[in-house]
């Protein structure tokens, strides 16, 4: 029996399961549902989550990719074996199997993962998987480390190459009315898709050039095309989830040939025999800690608060000229000319809501060309990016959770606090609440303005869906699209050294963590804004120095418990809790890793600024913070002598930044609340703690008959910590923000002098503030020297 007679026998055992919800053969084809789907189809509609609380739930599972050269397709005779093996591994992923069932997403990224798998294999001239070798497995490792599983560039120089003169590879496109590059005709030749040659940042250079090369005007035009449009960059290496996809499928190849499950055209060795998927992760993620890149948290600081200031400064004449255009539009006038009129009517009477430093907006839907006037449409666009910055920064949420959000998602508690309502993506799958900030509330209402406009909000709505000219218009819900145009239209200048943003809304998860390690930077920003925040810091320090570590604890002891249980004795409730519990660790580890690698991050940019002279600190800790920044510069220095020969500074501030996380990892420096300054007393260390001021406060303040049998703290007591016991305390290191904040805390102080209600209230507040003065001038004269000579 061959191996496409066994794959089928195997295929014809399963059937398709309900998350399957419509089939078709070809791409023309209407979808069938119910008992018409057919498991023999080449197109499958998943939809694994309710499509009432995720706004985009169905995906469709293509079995007809480009998998070789001269347009070889998944569906040809040829492939047969391995389209039914695609096959069998998503409905076993589906339906559970040996894994955890999927989400659909997630089978279409298996998907592609396992057409460029196939590509690549072919491109040895092997026609099944039970040919692959280990060496074969050795040159997949090395493919992923340099982004070079195919070789692209060969094959598009190739392409070039057999071209006839006089036939350009352009093709003429209706809706640009014009000539595009015709990337169809490559990816047939190179055998390819062409979402992953457009992405290609090297194949995209050498398009460009062999574009220019030819005497075309239409090429040309193409190639100024490609270098205004869909930047790419060279390659640092896959992400995460990327690199986990391309080593799933080989785990998924080997657990089914040796199960059984995959009867043929599987594996005959085992890839993993000397490192396990996981090892293997960790060797080839280039990125560090195998992490999602983020934004230098200065960066992300200055991203936060910019969305939030411009959002409410200007949110007012956006809506309200969004809703002067659509009464105009919404008038029955007579001519062309009346409309206009009408519109620049409107637009004159709402000059007195516009912001002095906000460009006039046009009231119209399409775009303006005088230079000074922006169009309705963008200024739309950018609210909502602004408003998904808000929201995805303090609801700390993947990309397709927020997308999901719907008009009624903010909750609200008798005492004022808010909640977040918002769809739980990879471990609840379910609505959660989760606290977040009273700004979050606010901007939400932006956009609940701008919907009702044109729809009842009655029935609640999908947040990031609003209308432009009619209900069937809607705005591009494309959430990275948003930020970006939102950063464009507010011209906020892009990161030092970089010609613009390179933000995702990903990116955003990490917001609350930043937030909380450096918010306390921003408390000098327009109090107007500040104000808006009601952010409690130390309820967020609580939670993750104590609460979380706890929770994860109990988690891993609840799935050792239940699994020690034999597994044929386990019944099925045993095996869903089993699920349960380990979706939730994910969930809290991954939240845990976020603010460990955000504080190792801040910590060590301001370690790393304090050996450059950028940041000085003071307090009687400053002595003990210096003495680590000259160790860890020395540590440094002496890693760059060993790889480096050339005295290069920023190969120094790397060394040192690397050196620095570590230490950092290790050491306590957490930010008091109000921001007045950072301590460094050690938890569990006797000699920090009896030192600690705001321990000897929380001495005092216990009641004598009781004292003996309360429990020492092992960790300052930030309930007792402030301004003036923080000064005087030995642990106390206030960085050039910190010292701000003390200054100001000063000024309230003083003024409090002058506005005392009677003479011994006054005299009262003049005691108060000369101590605190003396403290404060005492910590502002004393300055730790620095000898920055250590590299």
């Amino acid at each position: 029996m061959s191996e496409e007679e066994t794959l089928s026998l195997a295929l014809s055992t399963y059937s398709l399961p309900d998350t399957i919800i419509a089939t078709k053969d070809s791409a023309s084809d209407p979808p069938l549902n119910g008992s018409a789907r057919s498991i023999h189809h080449n197109y499958w509609l998943v939809r694994t989550e309710n499509e009432n609380l995720v706004r985009s739930p169905d995906y469709w599972v293509r079995f007809t990719a480009i998998v070789d050269r001269a347009n070889v397709r998944l569906s040809d005779p040829q492939c047969r074996a391995d389209l039914l093996t695609k096959k069998i591994l998503i409905l076993e992923q589906l339906q559970g199997g040996i894994l955890n069932p999927v989400g659909a997403a997630s089978i279409v990224a298996f998907g592609l993962k396992y057409d460029q798998f196939v590509a690549w294999r072919r491109s040895f001239g092997l026609a099944s998987n039970t040919s692959l070798k280990s060496i074969h497995f050795e040159r997949y490792k090395v493919g992923l480390k340099n982004g070079k599983l195919l070789p692209l560039v060969e094959r598009v120089d190739d392409f070039f190459d057999q071209l006839t003169s006089g036939v350009p590879p352009v093709r003429y496109v209706f809706g640009l009315g014009g000539f595009a590059f015709n990337w169809n005709q490559l990816s047939r030749y190179v055998g390819v898709s062409n979402e992953t040659l457009s992405r290609t940042h090297e194949v995209r250079q050498l398009i460009v050039a062999r574009l220019q090369a030819i005497d075309d005007k239409r090429c040309k035009a193409a190639a100024e095309k490609f270098t205004t449009e869909g930047k790419t960059s060279a390659f640092t290496g896959f992400s995460p989830s990327s690199l986990k996809g391309y080593i799933k499928v080989w785990s998924l190849l080997q657990n089914y040939s040796t199960n059984g499950r995959l009867p043929a055209n599987g594996l005959t060795f085992n890839p993993f025999e000397k490192f396990s998927a996981r090892q293997l992760y960790r060797q080839l993620s280039s990125k560090e800690g195998g992490r999602t890149s983020t934004l230098h948290p200065d960066d992300f600081m200055r991203l936060i608060s910019g969305a939030t200031k411009w959002a409410f400064q200007n949110s007012e004449y956006i809506i309200a000229t969004t809703a002067a255009l659509r009464a105009a539009d919404a008038d029955i006038l007579p001519n062309f000319s009346k409309r206009s009129a009408a519109r620049m009517e409107a637009g004159t009477d709402l000059e007195s809501l516009r912001p002095a430093d906000f460009a006039p907006l046009a009231i119209t839907w399409g775009e303006v060309t005088d230079g000074i006037r922006k169009p309705v449409s963008s200024a739309i666009r950018a609210l909502a990016g602004s408003v998904v910055i808000i929201t995805g920064c303090y609801g700390a949420r993947r990309r397709n959770e927020l997308a999901s959000l719907r008009t009624d998602c903010i909750e609200r508690s008798p005492s004022g606090n808010i909640a977040l309502k918002i769809y739980i993506e990879k471990t609840h799958r379910n609505v959660a609440s989760v606290p977040v900030p009273k700004v979050v509330g606010g901007a939400v209402n932006m956009l609940c303005q701008l919907i009702a406009q044109t729809r009842s909000l009655d029935t609640p709505k999908w947040l990031f869906e609003i209308n432009y000219r009619s209900v069937d218009d809607f705005m591009s819900p494309n959430l990275t699209n948003l930020i970006r145009e939102f950063v464009r239209f507010a011209n906020i200048p892009p990161p030092a050294g970089s010609d613009e943003w390179v933000i995702k809304s990903h990116m955003l998860r990490r917001g609350f963590a930043i937030f909380y390690y450096h918010g306390f930077e921003q408390a000098l920003i327009d109090p107007l804004v500040w104000m808006l925040w009601h952010y409690d810091p130390e309820m967020t320090r609580i939670y993750i120095v104590k609460t979380l570590p706890g929770e994860i604890s109990r988690l891993r002891e609840q799935l050792r418990a239940r699994m020690a249980v034999a597994k044929k004795n386990r019944t099925a409730e045993d095996e869903k809790e089993i699920l349960e519990a380990k979706f939730l660790l994910r969930q809290k580890v991954e939240m845990q890793q976020d603010f460990s690698e955000v504080r190792c991050e801040a910590f060590a940019y301001k370690l790393l600024k304090a050996h450059l002279g950028q940041e000085v600190v003071r307090g009687k800790g400053a002595k003990k913070f210096y003495a680590s920044v000259s160790a860890i510069a020395k540590m440094a220095a002496a890693d760059v002598r060993v790889t480096s020969r050339s005295n290069d500074l920023e190969r120094f501030k790397e060394a040192f930044l690397t050196r620095a996380k570590k230490w950092v990892a290790n050491k306590w420096m957490e930010p008091v609340p109000g921001g007045v300054m950072h301590c460094s007393a050690e938890p569990d260390n006797d000699n920090d703690l009896a030192e600690a001021e705001c321990l000897k406060l929380e001495r005092k303040s216990r009641k004598p008959w009781l004292a003996s049998k309360v429990e020492e703290s092992r960790e300052p007591n930030f309930a007792f910590s402030g301004a003036y016991p923080c000064i005087k305390c030995l642990h106390g290191c206030a960085f050039k923000a910190n010292q701000q904040v003390l200054a100001q805390k000063g000024e309230t102080l003083k003024r409090a002098t002058v506005s005392a209600a009677t003479p011994a209230a006054q005299a009262n507040a003049e005691a108060i503030y000369a101590e605190y003065s003396a403290e404060l001038d005492a910590l502002m004269a004393e300055e730790v020297t620095y000898d920055a000579t250590g590299r």
